[in-house]
């Protein structure tokens, strides 16, 4: 049984090689020879073709014949590298004459990444084409990782701000404490219950509640966290010169290896709702 063949690339993604040429047999006997590669043949009868060429189109590699009337190879390539659309385009010279020092050197300063001599041998030819390929492979797989990257770059930092617009927007206040209990975060609606703003930052959140016991209350909240409990409780917390009851709910915060990094502690006013009646932890286990 025969292969599948693998799905053939699409025109508009495979690598377009643009083949130079004055000569009409030159060019068909080029299109003969890269045949075999996965790539779109463009041709070009002149130097002012090639170039139009290049501005409309995205051009992989140019195989590009050195002697052309009106406008020769080297000038070809020697307006490439002032546009910025085509100065990275690699340039292989087709040459008939002698590649003497002076030649070679010129094409280098004109763009040229190889030289190629009429006649021209095939495998010589396939060779030069393949590697040039290979590197615009390579090339373009490392642009598609590169966007890929920025693309989810992106979309971290557009799901960190709606995160903030949530902490934000959310009526409950949340509070993120240290294993002394101290508040290391305060939304803004944490910051709007107790009406402390940025003075809440390390002070104890016992020092945010009414009672002579609200400082052993929250060290037994935060015992029963380390040991993996969450706490539900009520209190009565301070708000300026106001006082008002609050319903809390502490949940364990740990790191990846494991180690309790802190206590979140979700909260909202229940004055309208709920007479304070007492004080003393509910505990349940965390889900």
């Amino acid at each position: 049984m025969a292969r599948p063949s693998k799905p053939a690339i699409a025109a508009s993604e495979k690598p377009r090689i643009l083949l130079v040429d004055d000569q009409q047999g030159n060019l068909l006997a080029l299109e003969v020879l890269l045949d075999e590669f996965d790539a779109t043949l463009v041709r070009a009868g002149s130097g002012n073709e090639a170039l139009k060429i290049i501005l409309n189109q995205k051009i992989t590699l140019v195989l590009l014949d050195v002697q052309m009337p009106d406008m020769d190879g080297f000038e070809v390539a020697r307006l490439m590298q002032q546009t910025s659309r085509s100065q990275s385009i690699p340039v292989i010279f087709v040459s008939a004459i002698n590649l003497d020092v002076a030649h070679v050197l010129k094409g280098y300063e004109c763009g040229a990444v190889d030289f190629l001599t009429k006649p021209i041998e095939p495998l010589i030819l396939k060779s030069k084409v393949r590697i040039a390929l290979e590197l615009y492979r390579k090339r373009r797989e490392l642009e598609i990782s590169h966007a890929a990257l920025e693309s989810s770059m992106r979309e971290l930092v557009r799901i960190k701000k709606l995160n903030e617009l949530l902490l934000q927007s959310i009526s409950e206040g949340i509070l993120r404490l240290d294993a002394e209990g101290r508040i290391q975060y305060a939304n803004p609606a944490a910051a709007a219950l107790l009406g402390n703003g940025d003075t809440l930052l390390g002070s104890l959140l016992s020092e945010h509640l009414v009672g002579d016991e609200e400082e052993e209350m929250i060290s037994e909240i935060l015992a029963h966290c380390m040991s993996g409990t969450r706490s539900q409780f009520i209190a009565t917390a301070r708000r300026m010169d106001e006082i008002f009851v609050a319903e809390f709910t502490a949940t364990a915060l740990t790191g990846d290896d494991g180690n309790m990094l802190g206590v979140s502690m979700v909260f909202k006013d229940i004055s309208a709702h709920h007479k304070l009646t007492n004080k003393k932890p509910l505990n349940d286990k965390a889900s």
